[in-house]
């Protein structure tokens, strides 16, 4: 299973048990009841100087190098550019439940 790594933690990038952020319905999504700092109270985010992120002084850990080309794709994994494009259509009574 891929892993989110976060200075020496490693965390399941799909583990809504635990972290609750991906969760399909947003009412059960970490942070829907108390905002940021339901998220931020997260052990996961323990080491995290708050006062800073909120004040954005936090360096990024990874920067990706960009293109004036706007089909550059160099960023993402060969195995989602190398498929081939599928072009796919939602019926308009489904949108509400995307």
């Amino acid at each position: 299973m891929p892993k989110l790594h976060h200075s020496g933690k490693y965390f399941p990038l799909f583990n809504n048990d635990e972290l609750k952020l991906l969760h399909k319905e947003p009412e059960k999504r970490l942070g829907t009841a108390n905002g940021i700092r339901e998220v931020l109270a997260h052990p996961w985010f323990s080491d995290i100087d708050q006062e800073k992120l909120l004040a954005m002084k936090i360096e990024a850990p990874f920067k990706p190098t960009l293109s004036s080309d706007v089909l550059d794709v160099s960023n993402f994994d060969k195995a989602f550019t190398s498929e081939e494009a599928v072009i796919s259509v939602i019926q308009p009574q489904k949108m509400n439940k995307v």
